[in-house]
């Protein structure tokens, strides 16, 4: 259960402050999130905003009584309060949207109408606002309801900005859920959509760092949840996360405890089918850590298939992995990042590129069509179009045509030679950390001047 709904805004500042309140989790496709609190927690602050996602596992919390006392009061507490897919079951559960509209995940909303009648389920809204309770449809439409309330708080232009930084289209109309369709059939969808033959499963290796950006690894860790909820003989992923310390923490404040910590000291590249690098602002002091460089270049090597989000592929190129091959990167930091790969030929208008077993996307979102085009190649598109529904996310499938394309900044002579001294400086700072043995964090004022 999160705290607050976190969304670094390009505005320079932080916005939101996160706190990560619940019990242990265990996650089959992410990394485990560790709290800061748990329910009942006397130190928990007081939350402006509650913001509660979805999960299988919401009934079972609830029959928790801490849960059930400290969810009644952060409730009356909030300013604001959100959920995201069935995670309104919660507050269903305990009473405060009685007589208020709201709505849930397409696929669930009619059994949670039959258990929860005096709750106004809105069955065709992307999002729903009742007084200070926001509520979403299923996953995706979380990201549209949060940029809505940025919006709100804040606004549209922040908003846009935000969206742009994450390269995604968001859905603006509360409204007309374009997945409603889920609500009726969605098994028929499901069965027809089987192989024929069975699919065997893959073992996903996420190499995580400190600063690493959540949106570039949990977009596409939704898609190979779903891929397994989907598909109807076993499952087609498995995950382990590789870090070099036992726990890291995202640039947007969480802190996760990865499966395989020190994995420089093993030979964990031999048991990896797909090797996963998120992006994040953290790239850049590791484009310079020598140790993990060499590791991946092996483990590139070994792997059936390599997959980059954003400036992960920064970390690939670095380490001679992509010299001759196509590549993408992200659009904002296009100039920034392509100077680690000088032996690459990058794409600047492509959404994603494949070269051979080299799959690579621009920003944030795009890794989220990345993994779904992964998954149609290893089943089909028509499985594919299925699990983007299931998590009623609206595809972008042309790799060549990136929207945000026209937000490479151009490249004039004051822009190369702010990216060349600073690179050379960032560069330089972190070698140094290196070489004397300790790891230097990356500043929010580094994230500034590159």
């Amino acid at each position: 259960m999160l705290g607050v709904a976190n969304l670094r805004a390009v505005s320079g500042r932080q916005l939101f402050d996160i706190h990560i309140i619940g019990n242990e989790p265990s996650t089959d496709m992410a990394p485990n999130v560790v709290p800061n609190f748990a329910p009942g927690d006397d130190e928990i602050p007081n939350l402006d905003i509650l913001f509660i996602p979805g999960g299988n596992g919401w009934m079972e919390e609830m029959k928790m009584e801490a849960t059930v006392a400290w969810l009644e009061k952060a409730v009356k507490q909030a300013k604001l309060v959100l959920s995201v897919c069935n995670g309104v079951g919660f507050l269903c559960s305990i009473g405060v949207l009685n007589g208020k509209r709201a709505t849930t995940n397409k696929i669930d909303l009619r059994e949670l109408q039959a258990q929860f009648s005096l709750v106004d389920f809105v069955e065709e809204a992307r999002w729903v606002d009742d007084g200070k309770f926001y509520t979403s449809s299923g996953i995706s439409a979380g990201t549209d309801m949060v940029l809505h309330l940025l919006s709100q708080m804040f606004s549209p232009e922040l908003a846009d900005k935000v969206a742009h930084f994450a390269e995604y289209e968001p859905i603006k109309s509360s409204s007309h859920d374009p997945f409603v369709t889920n609500v009726k059939g969605f098994k028929h969808q499901i069965d027809n959509c089987q192989p024929e033959t069975p699919v065997n499963s893959l073992k996903v290796g996420l190499l995580l760092y400190d600063n690493f950006e959540l949106f570039d690894t949990f977009g596409p860790l939704e898609m190979f949840a779903c891929a397994n909820r989907t598909y109807a003989n076993g499952s087609l992923f498995s995950l382990i996360t590789l870090a070099e310390t036992r726990y890291v923490r995202a640039s947007k404040g969480p802190q996760f405890e990865v499966s395989h910590p020190y994995f420089l000291n093993d030979q964990t590249e031999d048991i990896l089918d797909i090797l996963f690098i998120p992006g994040g602002i953290g790239t850049i002091r590791e484009v310079n850590n020598e140790k993990l460089l060499k590791w991946v270049k092996i483990a590139a090597e070994k792997a059936t298939l390599v997959f980059t989000v954003c400036s992960g592929s920064a970390i690939l190129a670095k380490a001679g992995s992509l010299d001759g091959k196509q590549a993408t990167t992200n659009k904002l930091m296009f100039h920034e990042m392509t100077r680690y790969g000088p032996h690459v030929d990058w794409q600047q208008n492509a959404r994603f590129v494949i070269d051979g077993k080299f799959h690579t996307s621009s920003g944030v979102a795009a890794g989220t069509d990345l993994a779904l085009e992964i998954i149609a190649r290893r089943v089909s598109q028509n499985f594919a179009d299925v699990v983007a529904r299931r998590a009623e996310f609206v595809r972008i499938k042309a790799p060549e045509n990136d929207p945000f394309a026209a937000d490479v900044p151009p490249k004039t002579f004051f822009r190369r030679a702010v990216v060349a001294i600073s690179g050379v400086a960032t560069d330089a700072i972190f070698n140094v950390g290196f070489k004397l043995g300790f790891r230097m964090k990356t500043s929010h004022f580094l994230k500034n001047i590159i």
